[in-house]
């Protein structure tokens, strides 16, 4: 038999791939297995990029559920195709090949006693069919929605821009945030750093218009929070550097919840003010909906505006920082380096730091800092999960025989 691939596989992965290729038709192989060979080569060469060891495990549940959707309805059409295609030669006075059309009578005649078989089954046993129905239900329907959320959680890579650079800088306790002054030396000094934001969280009252006064919260973010984390506005655009500074514009960006619920997603509220804590804010920007850092509970975003030249107390904690790294920057290097500033401190200000008890800095990679705890319980839960499956089936195949024993017994 003719291969109908000119790509031959490069690895393992892609070997797997050409082997479930074949659950399609021989038409559909012939025209687009070479396309998806490549597409399926550039999908597993990005996401080794981003995870290199776990990558391809990430990506074969999506190639999986893909050949799942697609591969038997192809099958299925390019059957029924050609029935028809016999039919119209035999209408045609074309009469087809005896080894065609028994071909083509066994693989129709084939499908329609299944589906008969199956209906007859069904309506013959109705107590027998719900229970199977119903475990096989429950069995699949919790495995569903179990891979769900751990695809959204895990699987999905996260929606910034090279979140492989991005990281969380906190400070080892009693610490934990970090304080204004400390925040400015990072920096002004971390060079393996490619930008730095400090982010604040409070909440303040919202009023205007004929809508009720709402409590909301606010994430006040420093310079270059967005362009850190590269998620495009929905509307509008980011803060400036000048609207950071003391006693600038006061500008707001709104979150794409508030937008639509409080202001029936108007477009045209770009340059329009809203009342915060009584003083009115113009706003710049809507964020996209899938943007929801630092938390989904934020409405507002506006500028922390730090006055660089006066900061507060060393010994004042507050601000969460988050930082991208420069390229070809690696983690390690970043942390070791941002330790060493922090020791510094202890020659330099020794009535805030004590000699005894040096800040040490515990940074983290963004996906780390935000699923990494909850990793080992969420694969465990799927575990579980596919178990329960498991089980199901077995439970399934077990009243299969027992029902043909019945069966039989009473007649």
């Amino acid at each position: 038999m003719t291969e109908f691939f000119r790509t031959k596989p490069r690895g393992v992965h892609e070997r797997i791939y050409h082997a479930l290729l074949r659950l399609y038709p021989r038409d559909f192989r012939q025209e687009f297995g070479d396309a998806m060979t490549e597409f399926f080569h550039d999908r597993l060469a990005r996401t080794r990029a981003a995870h290199p060891i776990a990558g391809p495990f990430r990506l074969w549940p999506h190639v999986l559920i893909d050949f799942a959707r697609n591969a038997l309805p192809a099958r299925l059409d390019s059957t029924l195709r050609a029935v028809r295609r016999s039919r119209q030669r035999v209408v045609a006075g074309r009469t087809p090949t005896i080894r065609d059309s028994r071909r083509k009578d066994w693989m129709l005649t084939t499908i329609l006693q299944d589906m008969r078989y199956a209906a007859r089954g069904l309506t013959s046993k109705p107590a027998f069919s719900a229970i199977v129905l119903a475990t096989l239900t429950l069995g699949i329907g919790a495995t569903v929605a179990i891979f769900s959320v751990i695809n959204g959680i895990l699987l999905r890579p996260l929606p910034y821009a090279e979140p492989r650079r991005l990281m969380l800088i906190e400070q080892v306790d009693p610490y934990g945030t970090v304080s204004e002054p400390e925040f400015a030396d990072y920096k002004r000094q971390a060079r393996s750093l490619e930008r730095v934001a400090a982010i604040a969280y409070s909440s303040a009252n919202l009023t205007g218009g004929d809508d009720e006064p709402e409590r909301v919260r606010l994430a006040r973010v420093s310079d270059g929070f967005f362009q850190i984390l590269g998620v495009a506005t929905q509307l509008g655009r980011y803060f400036t550097s000048d609207e950071d500074k003391p006693n600038a514009t006061t500008v707001i960006i709104l979150s794409y919840r508030l937008w639509q619920r409080r202001y029936g997603a108007d477009s045209t509220i770009i340059g329009k003010d809203v009342v915060v804590n009584g003083n009115p804010r113009m706003v710049v920007g809507v964020m996209p909906q899938r943007f929801d850092y630092p938390s989904s509970s934020i409405d507002m975003w506006v500028p922390l505006r730090l006055n660089y030249d006066s900061l507060w107390t060393r010994d004042n904690h507050y601000l969460s920082v988050i930082a991208r790294r420069a390229p070809n920057v690696t983690f390690p290097s970043s942390v070791a380096e941002l330790n060493a500033i922090t020791r510094t401190w202890t020659r330099e200000y020794p009535d805030t730091y004590a000699p005894d008890k040096p800040v040490q800095v515990k940074a983290a990679e963004f996906e780390d800092a935000l699923v990494g705890k909850s990793k080992p319980y969420l694969y465990a839960l799927l575990g579980a999960v596919a178990f329960v499956l498991l089980i199901a089936c077995v439970n399934v195949a077990n009243l299969l025989p027992a029902s043909s024993q019945v069966a039989r017994e009473s007649t």
